[in-house]
């Protein structure tokens, strides 16, 4: 079975393709754009610039969108894992008008951030803009929300779970979440011929030290929301199906048949619902 094994990388493009698969494994999960290409003011929605500065990190870029209500609780949005903000704003430029303020920012090596992407450095980032919205009590007296999708929503479960954060957040939401990095990345492999005979190495070769999957002891703090697509081809509904199973504190579930990836929030009446979530998220916190 080795010496199979051995033979069938002596031919040099199967070497090179095997390389190439194992260098790449750590960037699967992500595609920056430095390009920034929609901001808050070309939609004509007010927001204040923010620069998240720390000697020891790289500097990251941010948005915060004000409601107009002074009593708004306010959501710490994790895009996904293409683009930068810009390209997500679509997913929150609403929840200003529905009562809720907004803080998005762009993990290292996205958009205006300084660095290069990474899952540690996407996950002390994440840290670092919890850290400067508790230094900024105004903004998370009346309630913090932490609204993530795809990528940005398994960051979040994987960030709920740290024990010092349990009484920080009035709700955790994720939308289109996976469980494991290591079982997306080797059935994402074996949709293609060329990388179909090496999916079980691309499963071996990612780590999941920050899968949902492992952190489900941690989540053990505020209420948490699922939220999964039907028609959703790029994090299937069982990514989503498989972490329900396995929390024990029997999350809300909710599954719209026709909805694709991040299509979900495109209908008035579906976000109307989620802003009504968030509302009473925040009441139940408060008591």
């Amino acid at each position: 079975m080795c010496v199979n094994f051995f033979k069938a990388f002596a031919n040099p493009i199967s070497l090179l393709l095997l390389l190439v698969l194992l260098c790449s494994c750590s960037s699967l999960f992500y595609l920056p754009s430095k390009e920034v290409a929609t901001t808050p003011a070309e939609i004509g929605l007010p927001y204040e610039p923010i620069s998240l500065v720390n000697h020891d990190e790289p500097t990251l870029s941010a948005w915060f969108l004000p409601s107009n209500i002074p009593s708004a609780p306010t959501v710490l949005f994790l895009h996904g894992n293409a683009g930068n903000m810009g390209s997500h704003l679509a997913s929150v430029y609403w929840l200003p008008h529905e009562g809720f303020n907004v803080f998005m920012f762009d993990y290292r090596g996205y958009g205006s951030s300084q660095g290069s992407a990474s899952l540690e450095g996407a996950h002390r980032d994440i840290l670092r803009a919890v850290d400067y919205l508790r230094s900024r009590q105004e903004l998370t007296k009346h309630g913090l929300i932490l609204y993530g999708q795809s990528l940005g929503a398994t960051m979040a479960l994987s960030t709920a779970a740290r024990p010092e954060l349990h009484d920080v957040f009035s709700t955790i939401v994720a939308e289109s979440p996976f469980a494991s990095y290591s079982v997306i990345a080797a059935e994402k492999a074996a949709l293609l011929w060329l990388t179909y005979p090496f999916q079980w190495l691309v499963r071996l070769s990612i780590s999941d030290a920050y899968s949902p999957n492992r952190q489900i002891e941690g989540l053990r703090g505020p209420p948490i929301l699922l939220i999964a697509g039907g028609r959703d081809q790029t994090v299937p509904q069982h990514h989503t199906e498989q972490i329900y199973t396995l929390l024990d504190k029997n999350p809300l579930y909710w599954v719209y048949p026709e909805a694709d990836h991040l299509g979900i929030f495109q209908s008035a009446d579906r976000r109307k619902r989620l802003a009504r979530y968030f509302e009473k998220a925040t009441k139940s916190s408060d008591r």
